[in-house]
């Protein structure tokens, strides 16, 4: 959820998000019941849009590349298609 847009007179915006996961533990109800472990994972994210595109490959060892991809563009499943955005990626490939 966004907290606030254009933060501190910056192009920042700040979002909120909050995840709750409980595992179900119905066989020991005198250990805990019904919940065997709940994990909370509230976070703080700063958005800052980019105005880049591109991508770069390099070398890691011998045939393992790695690659970084700066994109603009819309979003990629039916939650957001109609969003532009901009994103960040990164990972490792094996080369020829």
């Amino acid at each position: 959820m966004k907290l606030v847009e254009k933060a501190f007179s910056s192009p920042a915006d700040l979002w909120f998000g909050y995840t709750q996961r409980s595992f179900w533990q119905a066989y020991n109800t005198d250990a805990s019941s019904p919940f065997g472990e709940s994990n909370y994972e509230p976070e703080l994210m700063a958005v800052l849009p980019l105005n880049l595109q591109g991508s770069w490959a390099f070398p890691l060892h011998s045939n393992i590349k790695g690659y970084v991809q700066l994109f603009t563009g819309y979003g990629d499943s039916l939650i957001n298609y109609n969003a532009p955005q901009q994103t960040i990626g990164a990972g490792v490939f094996i080369a020829n």
